[in-house]
């Protein structure tokens, strides 16, 4: 007799004993073991292998667990039907009457399409088709239950050991998978958290409808108790991508990690957890974005484009763009220091409240539009968005000159006009539209060339009767500013 493991466990299973072979589902509190023997097993032959082994044959009560034992069980491809033999038994003359032999409910079912079918009612065994059989194309029925002999040569069998409880709940001392090795305790993830033993972290996937931007995941992640994700590994960054992948999708925007830029340089990114940045997996398309996402999916928006070597790659991103999905991870007291809170460079300025810094910026002589946009990008910003009357009035606050001027373009924020409608504006962040502070006249676009937003940050000698201190007005893109206010998240 052997024991078999194809390509070791999923990055969410533990392995207890390299000689046992057992594995422990920290999410549910159970072990499981993967059988085999050369001419296969039957269930007989099985069953009495995993109650040698101190289990029983695998029930299976969730998705979850349905996905583990798959996982574990898989061979990749085999030219055969009989594959994973579980501890489904047919209680009944009716084809869907079955139970565990292990005597737990009979609460969950993923059997294939027209199965069971008990054919030649000979079939009172339940197996999972955990391999593809090259023989047809088998692909859509991984993962899938089919009733089968009892008596067929199963590639193998899945034993189970069930400790008890789930989710929060850790072996108690004494109880032991294979009867030989004890189950060491395991950080306690909550029950929705995925449990990585390399690192000893919880991750899970969050989003919302219509999609997350940076913000909206930080605070998603936080609420949970954790952070946007932070990676340091080949195999973090696999579980990311598992936890996260959507298939084929029609966005270039995947999913969000905890990735912010931090430096001027095209490289100078940090984790916004506070964790060293000592390891990366870019893609090769840097555009200077002051976020990082992983493309977890495949992207179908490009005709005759294969998408798939970039596939779990990092690309920089925008962080006002709506994201599918972001990951968040739950830090084990064991493994790291605390979270940590929020800050900015320290020629910036943090304002608590917003979430954001906010640097001014200026050029002797003035700063004008595209001058202003190349700055704040190479800072790891973007020329400032406002979108409350708090965040305007701290724009005004960390502009202003405290002293009467004479006439001329006061403060640059990142507002750009986009046609020839009191209400065609955008900000160059790619924020929502969601907040104005216009002067009484409102935005007059004088000459039709005024595409650029200025706040009246300070006082002027003698102003004109429409000049209101602290609001808007459109202006030239092209004029030199008295100056220009980035901003960027805190990290």
């Amino acid at each position: 007799m052997r024991f078999f493991v194809f390509n070791g466990p999923p990055f969410y299973i533990a392995m207890l004993n390299q000689k046992t072979g057992w594995y422990y589902a920290q999410s549910l509190n159970n072990c499981y073991k993967v059988i085999t023997e050369t001419g296969g097993i039957t269930q007989q032959q099985g069953d009495a292998l995993c109650k040698s082994s101190s289990g029983q044959l695998a029930s299976i009560h969730s998705a979850e667990e349905n996905r583990i034992v798959s996982e574990l069980s898989s061979i990749g491809q085999v030219q055969t039907n009989y594959q994973t033999l579980t501890g489904g038994i047919r209680t009944g003359v009716n084809p869907i009457t079955y139970g565990w032999s292990d005597g737990t409910p009979f609460d969950y079912q993923n059997w294939a399409t027209t199965q069971p079918d008990n054919r030649n009612n000979a079939q009172a065994c339940l197996q999972i088709w955990a391999s593809n059989n090259t023989n047809l194309d088998f692909r859509s029925f991984i993962q899938k239950w089919d009733d089968a002999e009892c008596g067929a040569k199963f590639l193998n069998v899945i034993c189970k050991i069930t400790l008890g409880g789930g989710g929060k709940t850790t072996p108690s001392n004494g109880k032991h998978c294979g009867g030989r090795t004890t189950a060491k305790p395991l950080s306690n993830c909550p029950s929705d958290w995925i449990y990585l033993q390399e690192t000893g972290n919880c991750y899970r996937a969050v989003t919302q409808a219509g999609g997350v931007d940076y913000e909206q995941a930080d605070a998603l992640c936080k609420s949970n108790g954790g952070q946007l994700v932070s990676i340091h590994s080949d195999k973090e960054n696999e579980l990311v991508y598992e936890l996260s992948t959507m298939g084929q999708v029609n966005t270039l925007y995947h999913t969000l990690i905890g990735g912010v830029k931090i430096g001027a340089g095209q490289n100078d990114f940090g984790w916004s957890d506070g964790s060293p940045f000592d390891y990366q997996n870019w893609a090769p398309t840097p555009d200077a974005k002051s976020c990082i996402q992983m493309w977890s999916s495949n992207y179908t928006g490009l005709a005759g484009f294969d998408f798939n070597p970039y596939i779990t790659k990092w690309d920089d991103a925008s962080c006002n763009a709506k994201y599918l999905n972001a990951v968040c991870k739950l830090v084990s007291k064991k493994s790291s220091t605390t979270l940590k809170t929020p800050s900015c460079p320290s020629d910036w300025h943090y304002e608590a409240g917003l979430k954001n810094c906010y640097k001014v910026i200026t050029k002797s002589g003035g700063i004008n539009f595209d001058q202003a946009n190349i700055d704040c990008k190479a800072l790891g910003g973007e020329l400032a968005s406002i979108h409350s009357a708090e965040e305007n009035q701290l724009i005004n606050s960390l502009t202003t000159t405290g002293k009467n001027l004479t006439a001329g373009a006061m403060t640059l924020i990142g507002g750009q006009r986009t046609g020839p409608n009191p209400g065609d504006w955008r900000w160059v962040d790619n924020s929502a539209w969601d907040y104005t502070s216009w002067i009484s006249i409102g935005p007059n676009n004088y000459a039709g060339v005024q595409n650029c937003i200025q706040v009246l940050s300070s006082n002027i000698v003698n102003p004109p009767a429409w000049y209101e201190v602290g609001n808007w007005d459109d202006l030239e893109c092209s004029y030199l500013y008295l100056n220009a206010v980035c901003k960027r998240i805190a990290f």
